[in-house]
């Protein structure tokens, strides 16, 4: 087996998210939070060169203070673009004005918020977006969280496709397209649904927990959307 080559890269922000743009650069997101830590939350770009061992800065922004630091992020297939899971301050929470979801455009030069949109309407500062994906084709914008919801928004208009989905009091783990962006998998910690993309009805659903399979009953009454596999 071929040694898997590997160095240590230190930043100065804790990170929570992390992923290559399409050009195999590497994009970091975290920081301090909303706690007055001061440490400052950032987005920060970095030039990847595995042949010298070296992981240059490019470009970076430093976020709201009184805000989140990034959770998740996913990157457009074909334009710069990152969206983001970025909560609003606590008193935006608690007045139910969480614009999570955030669109930002990158370069060389800069970093910027290019639009937000709420996803999460919970009013408790102890939620917060966990996944996110883009589509295929970058016309889906998937987004899960600990509210239990899944979200598919219209790329760029940031529509929703069809209403939320419940997961039943469930965190939204992992979610992910198929390659023609007809259907989503979405994971939870006791189900695996994959679901149609336009209209939110279960293609295939299989419950697990503990090895064995998960709510028998329910999967009796939903018979019709289970055995439709694609």
């Amino acid at each position: 087996m071929r040694e898997l080559k590997h160095f240590p890269v230190k930043v100065d922000f804790p990170v929570y998210c992390a992923g290559f743009n399409p050009a195999g650069d590497v994009l970091l997101g975290g920081g301090g939070g909303s706690q007055n830590s001061g440490v400052k939350n950032k987005l920060a770009l970095y030039k990847l060169d595995i042949a010298k061992d070296t992981f240059e800065r490019i470009v970076e922004i430093e976020l709201n203070k009184n805000e989140d630091a990034p959770t998740c992020m996913t990157f457009h297939n074909e334009d710069n673009i990152v969206a983001c899971g970025i909560n609003s301050s606590a008193e935006d929470i608690e007045a139910g004005k969480n614009r999570n979801c955030r669109i930002f455009r990158y370069s060389n030069d800069k970093i910027e918020l290019t639009n937000m949109v709420q996803t999460i309407t919970s009013t408790s500062t102890e939620d917060y977006q966990k996944v996110i994906a883009f589509s295929r084709d970058n016309k889906l914008l998937a987004t899960g969280g600990t509210d239990s919801k899944l979200t598919i928004l219209k790329y760029p208009l940031l529509e929703a496709a069809f209403p939320p989905v419940n997961f039943d009091r469930q965190e939204v783990y992992d979610l992910d397209f198929n390659p023609t962006g007809d259907q989503i998998a979405v994971a939870s910690p006791k189900v695996l649904q994959i679901l149609s993309t336009k209209d939110g009805v279960y293609s295939k659903m299989e419950c697990h927990h503990m090895g064995k399979k998960y709510d028998e009953d329910r999967l009796e009454k939903t018979n019709h959307h289970v055995r439709n596999e694609v």
